[in-house]
């Protein structure tokens, strides 16, 4: 560990400091070293753009002055103001990546001293890294700027982003988090995680006890010999996140759930959102000198970025002589490589991407009032991580009697969208805009179109009243809502299936009589309108309690 400030160690490495000409060089984790890129004296900025090309976003620099290589992402650089990109582009200078430096020589030794490590310890290591991770932390600080830079998220949504990724760290959030998820009967899952627990509960010898007892009746054993009732433990294991980058928390979030329960492994930060999970690691770098007890946690955990299909890496790294588990975000044809990389020898858990749905009783059409509100509460519906959640609503059904009243909805949710904006600004970015306009003249030139702004690059948001079946296919995640009249929201509810995550219902009492049916579509989340982004201790993700997917239950 570094014995200068944090400031002053980046700063003489040239880090995380963008230069003149807009490079950033960024730092990885590798099995708890900080490994850099090479400095600016062994590669130069001509360099970094001649291996970049003409419009490529990524390259990857081979070693020579410097011992190591250097992979280089290019990423558009936004007007603040707008939400628009200005023309201008970054650059991120990473290290290296290597499938041999991010698994472990000795696997159980690892585990075992995972296992070894205090529950207590490691909560105080991380409070101590949250800490840097705050706003006015000094990580915090620091990476919020930088982030900012090339962000599409309005700053309201950017600083709720970056202020829950330490928060996710927090011991009191891990702790009923691990607490509720790993429990058992009375028992809380960090007791578990760390010691032994005698189970209470009626045995059985099996078959083999005939042959036991007779043995020992012919042989004059006793058959009283002191043996222990039964126990449960949770084992750390060895992990692979690979993360998804349709959000800044994600990231983050998937190497939240491997620190909870103690666990070592490799999170694959995502093009896109590299910088907060480069932030994590930092923060969990530099504190934990602190924490001695902890450092093989440290020592387990690598943060990195290596572009998606690079066999040199990918093919050492899916190892399930090494690793235990793997974690996937993302698009079906990514779980599909990585699954097929875990070769059903590694357990896999996936996040395949999925989407909201809003379900409008006819109540809420019964005066302007009534429906002011439910579309604001549905605005803020398709509003979460700019509609690239997971949990954000692309369609809302309406039951309604007339095509008028559709309209009606379609107006009150187009002038929520508009004062959403105001509060949090956005605008589709060129390739969801080119979606937005091939929608207009092609799949959806039927529908009614009410925008805010627009047309043309002036466009904000866009509510589609659509006359029949639809294709989400191409939806551009960029606020564009598909509104749909039906006659009844049971209607809606046929339509469902395992690919949407959440739906909002609106009034109250619908929700809680239509609940079971919708959860019998494969629906995991069914909240009231508005609330879709809600959650809490130990939630239930993808209908999967996640941390006790990511322990080994073992009976002793």
């Amino acid at each position: 560990m570094s014995a200068v400030s944090l400031d002053d160690e980046l700063d003489r490495w040239d880090l995380l400091s963008p230069s003149d000409d807009g490079i950033l060089r960024v730092p990885h984790l590798v099995r708890g070293r900080l490994v850099e890129p090479p400095p600016p004296s062994a590669l130069s900025a001509d360099r970094i753009r001649a291996a970049l090309g003409e419009g490529e976003s990524y390259a990857f620099i081979p070693p020579g002055p410097w011992p190591s290589g250097a992979q280089v992402l290019r990423e558009p650089v936004m007007d603040r103001s707008t939400l628009r990109a200005t023309g201008a582009h970054r650059i991120l200078v990473l290290p290296e990546v290597k499938g041999a430096d991010l698994t472990y020589p000795d696997p159980g030794a690892v585990r075992a001293a995972l296992a070894a490590i205090p529950f207590d310890a490691a909560m105080a290591w991380f409070d101590d890294a949250a800490d840097l991770l705050e706003p006015e932390g000094e990580i915090g600080r620091r990476f919020r700027a930088i982030i900012a830079e090339t962000s599409e998220l309005p700053d309201v949504l950017l600083d709720a982003a970056l202020a829950t990724n330490a928060l996710m760290i927090r011991s009191f959030a891990l702790r009923e988090i691990v607490d509720r998820e790993l429990s058992w009967g009375d028992v809380p899952g960090s007791r578990l995680l760390e010691e032994w627990m005698p189970i209470d509960a009626p045995g059985y010898a099996g078959a083999t006890a005939i042959v036991r007892e007779t043995l020992e009746g012919r042989h004059g054993g006793t058959g009283e010999r002191e043996v222990d009732g039964p126990a449960v433990r949770a084992f750390p294991t060895l992990q692979i996140h690979v993360t998804a980058g349709n959000a800044p928390v994600v990231g983050p979030a998937s190497a939240a759930r491997m620190l909870a329960t103690r666990s070592g492994g490799v999170v694959k930060l995502p093009s896109g959102a590299v910088l907060p999970g480069v932030a994590l690691g930092m923060a969990l770098y530099h504190t934990a000198a602190g924490h001695p007890e902890a450092a093989a946690l440290l020592d387990a955990l690598s943060f990195v970025y290596w572009k998606g299909g690079d066999r040199g890496i990918e093919d050492r790294l899916f190892d399930p002589a090494v690793f235990d588990r793997v974690v996937v975000w993302g698009a079906p044809n990514a779980v599909e490589r990585i699954a097929g990389l875990a070769a059903g020898a590694i357990k896999t858990i996936t996040f395949m991407p999925r989407f909201g749905v809003s379900l409008v009783g006819r109540e809420a059409l019964a005066d302007a009032a009534s429906l002011a509100d439910a579309a604001r509460r549905a605005a803020c519906d398709s509003l979460i991580w700019n509609q690239r959640a997971c949990i954000a609503s692309l369609v809302h059904y309406v039951e309604a009697d007339s095509d008028d009243d559709a309209r009606r909805y379609s107006e009150a949710l187009r002038d929520a969208l508009a004062e959403c904006d105001e509060i949090a600004p956005s605008a589709p970015a060129p390739l969801a805009m080119g979606q937005i306009q091939r929608m207009r003249r092609g799949s959806l030139i039927q529908a009614r179109w009410f925008t805010v702004g627009g047309p043309g690059r002036d466009l904000r948001a866009a509510v589609v009243l659509v006359p029949g079946p639809f294709d989400l296919g191409d939806h551009p995640l960029s606020r564009v809502v598909i509104v749909r009249r039906v006659g009844r929201l049971e209607e809606a509810v046929s339509l469902l299936h395992r690919g949407v995550s959440t739906v909002g219902v609106c009034p109250e009492p619908r929700r809680r009589a239509l609940r079971d049916a919708i959860a019998a579509r494969g629906v995991s989340n069914v909240f009231s309108l508005g609330q879709c982004e809600r959650a809490f201790a130990g939630m239930p993700h993808d209908g999967m309690r996640v941390l006790s997917q990511l322990v080994d239950w073992a009976n002793g």
